[in-house]
């Protein structure tokens, strides 16, 4: 994968007065680049991923709360120094 090709992981708040109509906004995100990949629908949740530059206007999609990029962590070798 290119750096022209990564992506990020999001969490993407559905509002409660969208959840009905969840499987539009699902649609509506994935129009606006997002590749879905969980949608927990008891809690109007979705996690995917989205190219950085495509965050903004997710965020502007019909029925959505809220982004948030996940986090990332990495941990060293068992074998490094640092632990």
């Amino acid at each position: 994968m290119t750096k022209k090709d990564k992506r990020v992981q999001v969490l993407v708040s559905v509002d409660d007065q969208h959840l009905p109509k969840l499987g539009q906004v699902v649609e509506r995100c994935k129009a606006a680049g997002l590749e879905v990949e969980q949608t927990l629908e008891k809690i109007g949740t979705l996690t995917g991923s989205i190219h950085p530059d495509k965050i903004a206007g997710l965020s502007k999609v019909v029925g959505i709360s809220s982004v948030e990029r996940s986090g990332e962590y990495e941990i060293a070798p068992p074998d490094s120094e640092v632990q």
